[in-house]
C-alpha cells in the first residue's frame, strides 16, 4: 500500500504519468480502449485495444482488435513495462509502444508483416472505454485480467 502511495505522488509531482519500469500498469491503463490507427498513408481505421496484468510483474496481455476487418481480426501480445510505457512485439518484426498522455493512450505502431496494418507503420491514439473489472485469474489481486462483455453490458 505505501508503495502505491508513493507511486502516485511521484506521478503527481512529474506530471504527465509516465509507467515505471516493474511496476504494475494497473492504476493506469488496465481495461479496454478504443480509438483510432492512422496509418503511414493516411488511411485512419479504428482499433479496439485491451490490457490485462501477465503472469509476472511488469508483463502485460495486450489485445489489438480492427472492428471494420471482416472477419474481425485480434493480435494477442505480451507487452512489457518500459521506461516510455507499455511495448509489445509484434511476429514478423515491429512493435506497438504505447504511452500515456492526459488520460490517452498514445502511440506508434510498425509491423513490418502486415498482422494489423498493410501500410506497416502508424500512429494510435486510445480513450479509455472502461478500466479493469473486479474478476481476477489466480489467487492475487494483481492477477487481475479484463472482465469479458456480457449482455448487461
Amino acid at each position: 500500500m505505501h508503495t502505491t502511495a508513493a507511486l502516485l505522488l511521484l506521478l503527481a509531482a512529474a506530471g504527465t504519468p509516465h509507467i515505471p519500469v516493474g511496476v504494475s500498469p494497473a492504476p493506469f491503463v488496465l481495461g479496454a480502449w478504443r480509438g483510432d490507427l492512422l496509418e503511414a498513408g493516411g488511411h485512419e481505421e479504428p482499433i479496439e485495444a485491451s490490457f490485462a496484468n501477465g503472469a509476472r510483474p511488469g508483463v502485460v496481455v495486450g489485445h489489438f482488435t480492427l472492428p471494420r476487418r471482416r472477419p474481425n481480426m485480434t493480435v494477442r501480445r505480451l507487452g512489457q513495462v518500459t521506461q516510455e510505457g507499455l511495448v509489445f512485439e509484434l511476429r514478423g518484426g515491429g512493435h506497438v509502444a504505447v504511452h500515456l498522455r492526459e488520460g490517452r493512450l498514445v502511440g506508434d505502431l510498425v509491423d513490418l508483416a502486415g498482422q494489423l496494418t498493410t501500410a506497416h507503420a502508424g500512429a494510435l491514439d486510445l480513450t479509455r472505454l472502461r478500466p479493469a473489472q473486479g474478476r481476477w485469474i489466480g489467487h492475487h489481486k494483481q492477477d487481475a485480467v479484463l472482465s469479458l462483455p456480457t449482455s448487461e453490458d
